[in-house]
Formats: structure tokens, C-alpha cells, sequence
């Protein structure tokens, strides 16, 4: 769902609920947060996403003809200056 589909499930919303005032008593949100995002002024926030039943997800794809390079990348996973965290891949904590 694109935030434009999400966007017109808000539309939808006042337009069930009669008014953005009612919606956003509804929603448990400000009628003036409702007015911004329908009238595209502001992004959806994560907790308003979450009033409307979805959550953000954000992914990240290789870019066209780097499949390859990064599934070549056999390297250690941390390089000598980066903090402690676990790897996803190989579960190392370094």
C-alpha cells in the first residue's frame, strides 16, 4: 500500500464517519491531524498508520545489476572500526 492509497482510506473514513471532525473522535486523533494528511500538508505518522489498522514498512532491494555483487560478498560481516551489533545474516555479535 502506497501512502497514497493510504491517504485515500482516510478520505473514506471521514467520508463514513460524516465530517474530519468525526473521524478523528473516532480515530482518537486531532481533527487538525486529519485535515494536514488528507490534504497532503503532512506524511502519515506511524501511530496515526496504526490508528487506521496498517504500520510503515520500510525495505531496501538491491539496485539492477548488483544482485551479483552482493551475493558475492564473502567478507567478515564488521569491519575494524564499526560498533557492536549482531548480524543478521550470521548472527555474530562483534
Amino acid at each position: 500500500m502506497t501512502p497514497a492509497d493510504l491517504r485515500a482510506e482516510l478520505k473514506c473514513r471521514v467520508s463514513e464517519a460524516g465530517s474530519q471532525r468525526d473521524a478523528a473522535r473516532a480515530l482518537g486523533i486531532s481533527q487538525a491531524q486529519v485535515c494536514l494528511v488528507v490534504t497532503g500538508r503532512r506524511k502519515f505518522s506511524d501511530r496515526m498508520a496504526a490508528k487506521l489498522g496498517y504500520r510503515k514498512v520500510v525495505t531496501f532491494e538491491p539496485l539492477e545489476g548488483q544482485q551479483q555483487a552482493v551475493a558475492a560478498i564473502e567478507a567478515p560481516c564488521f569491519g575494524p572500526r564499526e560498533r557492536r551489533v549482531r548480524c543478521c545474516r550470521c548472527g555474530l555479535v562483534e
